[in-house]
């Protein structure tokens, strides 16, 4: 198939309008290429390479389960493998093995204060349940014990119920009692379940209108918690709570807006983004049972007013691309044209296939989307059908004048066929990342931080005679500390090929409002 082998939209929806196709290439790895300076070249610069016997997912399959996909992978969320929580000062729920470590009192000193522990290596329990109280219901037994456990620094859950007749109980243990049971995995996890051995019971008289609760084992093996972050259990959601965060979600409300506000409402619950990330999950995934991926994409698109257009595979009528724009950006992309911030990144969307973003900028120096696009590989095909979708909504329009990426050779080529009038320029800050990545190592910290200096100042050389100038000099810099090596990097790699496409006295010829990378594009994914 054409989405990296085997998972993408085989069952395409009746919904789709697919005003072009084509018959679809074999995707390769991509790697890093060796320096060129012809852009007809077709391989990628930037890309992933999967990991041997990596699952897939079948983005054709309906959902069935709601609460599916509320992992973190090691590539996005909603992956494979789940990515438990780990957090400072608790171990459990980190990559490697351990001995569970429980919270310490610390003294004045903020050195931890001794405790002394029984033969049974039991810590003294500083305060009891009032087992002569009675509760009305479940729900309110259950409440009461879960709130007085931990104003005492204590986590207490349900362990299991029976009822028999008129009867009912409920036992109530530690979050960290028990013991953990091993499942063989594909990587090592930890555990919080330290056995501790603390035990209640929940118990109803007659025909449960009345509760009352017996401890039956009053000990703890730790000492009280301190800090309740780093326990799922303590910043589960109220039904309250999933209520507001539906009605805010359904608004379009970031997450982070939303945690905000829960965590305003509620100080002393410890949430964390991650918490209200799973809830809004847990709500799209409820809408959208039975649908595939793709056809959710298309009632959001079709929802949110999005024109949108996409690419199958004549002999398979699979989807390979996605090009989309909202309303409001064709409207802000047709008054500021002049500009436009191309790049592509992995870590937006859980399937690891490339999202190309166009980025421009307004008259006031602001920055706005101006069209979106989910592509199957990094290559000219894919990034020359994007932008001959832009072409096509500018009839009509002035043509971008200056357009900045990377080096990735595809979409350079790609830019050179749709755009030839205009200029293409380099992205400094990637330039910065790849000269990092060659020849960091290679410096000390010192040296290092005089050289980036060097080179940026040979950067913003405003004429060519300054820029020969700064070049005698940053040529001199490097082989008078026996760094030639590095030099010819440099000279072969960026500054004979490319200087043209990053250096100031060559781009300030044209307008480009003073653009020198894409980190506009970059700020919009975050």
């Amino acid at each position: 198939m054409s989405w990296f082998s085997n998972y993408l939209f085989g069952d395409y929806s009746d919904e789709s309008v697919v005003p072009d196709s084509y018959e679809g290439t074999a995707i390769s790895d991509s790697f890093e290429k060796p320096v060129s300076s012809n852009l007809r070249e077709t391989e990628v610069v930037s890309g992933i390479r999967y990991r041997d016997n990596t699952v897939q997912l079948d983005l054709n399959t309906p959902v069935e389960d709601p609460y599916a996909q509320q992992g973190y992978s090691n590539f996005g969320y909603g992956g494979d493998f789940v990515q438990q929580e780990c957090y400072p000062n608790q171990s459990y729920g980190c990559e490697q093995s351990f001995e569970h470590q429980v919270y310490s009192n610390l003294g004045d000193d903020g050195e931890p204060e001794d405790v002394s522990v029984d033969e049974e290596g039991c810590y003294p329990v500083t305060f009891s349940f009032d087992t002569t109280q009675t509760f009305s219901s479940r729900k309110e037994l259950v409440r009461w014990v879960q709130d007085t456990a931990k104003d005492n620094g204590y986590l207490i859950v349900t362990k299991r119920s029976n009822k028999r007749g008129e009867n009912y109980k409920i036992w109530f243990q530690c979050t960290f009692g028990g013991e953990h049971k091993s499942v063989a995995t594909q990587r090592k996890t930890g555990s919080k379940k330290i056995g501790c051995p603390f035990e209640m019971i929940g118990f109803s008289e007659s025909s449960g209108s009345v509760w009352r609760i017996e401890v039956t084992k009053a000990k703890h093996n730790h000492t009280p918690i301190e800090n309740f972050e780093g326990h799922a259990y303590a910043r589960r959601l109220s039904s309250e709570d999933k209520k507001l965060v539906k009605e805010l979600a359904e608004q379009d409300i970031r997450n982070q807006s939303i945690w905000r506000t829960l965590t305003k409402n509620n100080p002393a619950r410890k949430l964390i983004p991650k918490d209200i990330h799973n809830a809004v999950q847990k709500i799209n995934a409820e809408k959208n049972v039975g649908k595939s991926p793709m056809q959710k994409l298309e009632n959001i698109l079709i929802e949110k007013n999005y024109t949108y257009y996409m690419r199958t595979n004549e002999i398979s009528n699979e989807v390979e691309d996605v090009f989309f724009v909202h309303e409001k950006s064709f409207t802000m992309w047709c008054a500021f044209p002049h500009v436009l911030m191309i790049d592509a990144t992995y870590k937006t969307n859980m399937y690891n296939l490339p999202f190309v973003q166009v980025v421009g900028m307004t008259s006031t120096n602001k920055s706005f989307t101006a069209a979106c696009a989910v592509i199957s590989a990094e290559k000219s095909e894919n990034y020359l059908w994007v932008l001959q979708r832009i072409k096509s909504m500018l009839a009509g329009c002035m043509e971008p004048r200056v357009i900045l990426t990377d080096r990735d050779f595809a979409l350079m080529n790609a830019c050179e066929q749709v755009f030839p009038k205009a200029h293409k320029y380099l992205c400094r800050f990637h330039i910065q990342q790849n000269i990092n990545k060659n020849s960091k190592k290679k410096f000390s910290d010192k040296e290092w931080k005089e050289f980036v200096r060097t080179f940026w100042t040979l950067c913003e050389s405003t004429t060519e005679e300054i820029y020969m100038y700064n070049l005698e000099n940053f040529e001199a810099q490097l082989k008078e500390a026996d760094r030639e090596q590095v030099y010819d990097y440099m000279k072969k790699s960026w500054l004979d090929p490319y200087r043209e496409k990053f250096v100031s006295c060559w781009i300030n010829q044209t307008i480009n409002f003073r653009q020198t990378t894409t980190n506009r594009v970059e700020s919009c994914y975050t």
